[in-house]
């Protein structure tokens, strides 16, 4: 009988559902953006990758508006363009290539490894600055394995 119940137990382990971890990291620090130096980008390993929600805390003083895009890799160099959800903008989730901020805010954006590719790039840009503006964004990803 107890063979029965170690057995029936070691069962009902294995069918438990595995949790998957999530690693939270800061992929860009806080950096500080001019019209002279308006880019910012991050490559993401994206290798097990199941979903990722990427994080961007803008703040400016001035005026100036960046465009968040995100591309896709097979080794890491050569880039091509990707699409994610859009989640802030709207109610109703948008497939979208482009996004861009122009004011002080928390943005986000989703996105799911249905391409299985190792490489993901977040890339920031500067395109329309008044005389004297300055930004800083930081970046932050949550990636579930």
């Amino acid at each position: 009988m107890r063979k029965w119940i170690i057995a029936l137990s070691l069962i009902l382990l294995l069918a438990l559902p595995a949790h998957a971890g999530q690693t939270l990291n800061t992929v860009i620090p806080a950096t500080s953006l001019t019209k002279s130096s308006s880019e910012a980008t991050a490559t993401i390993s994206t290798r097990g990758m199941k979903r990722m929600t990427v994080f961007f805390d803008y703040t400016q003083n001035g005026t100036c508006t960046f465009d968040i895009t995100m591309d896709v890799s097979y080794d890491g160099t050569n880039w091509l363009d990707a699409n994610f959800f859009d989640y802030t903008s709207s109610a109703v989730p948008t497939w979208q290539a482009t996004e861009q901020i122009t004011t002080d805010t928390w943005y986000y954006l989703y996105w799911e490894n249905e391409l299985a590719v190792p490489y993901v790039r977040i890339h920031t840009i500067g395109n329309t600055w008044t005389a004297g503006s300055t930004a800083t964004i930081t970046v932050y990803t949550v990636i579930e394995r």
